[in-house]
């Protein structure tokens, strides 16, 4: 993927090259925007593949603790078990941290770009 997005920015430049070398300025700011425009969109897919990953991790460690309730109350808990489960309570701070934050970022990114 990463050589697809590469190509597409080298196709840009070369067509930026050759705009210039006719002389047609505007066919080249179409170019910028063009490229701008490629990145905005490709940085917003990175931020929501990055946002559904966590989100599925954030629901993995939901459930993985859901799980921990039950046996803990089916069997008399452990050291070993209370143990996990405070392991699992503060990875799921830290995800719905790191997801607050990316929720974050992508509010900031659109008000920026409806400005």
């Amino acid at each position: 993927m990463y050589s697809l997005e590469k190509r597409r920015v080298d196709d840009y430049l070369d067509l930026y090259l050759y705009a210039k070398s006719m002389g047609d300025v505007l066919w080249q700011e179409e170019i910028l925007l063009a490229l701008r425009q490629s990145e905005i969109k490709a940085e917003e897919e990175k931020m929501t593949s990055n946002s559904e990953n966590l989100l599925k991790q954030y629901k993995k460690v939901n459930d993985d603790i859901l799980q921990y309730y039950h046996q803990m109350q089916t069997f008399s808990p452990s050291a070993n078990s209370e143990n996990r489960l405070r392991l699992l309570k503060e990875q799921r701070l830290a995800l719905g941290r790191r997801i607050k934050m990316l929720n974050k970022q992508t509010d900031c990114s659109e008000n920026s770009e409806r400005q």
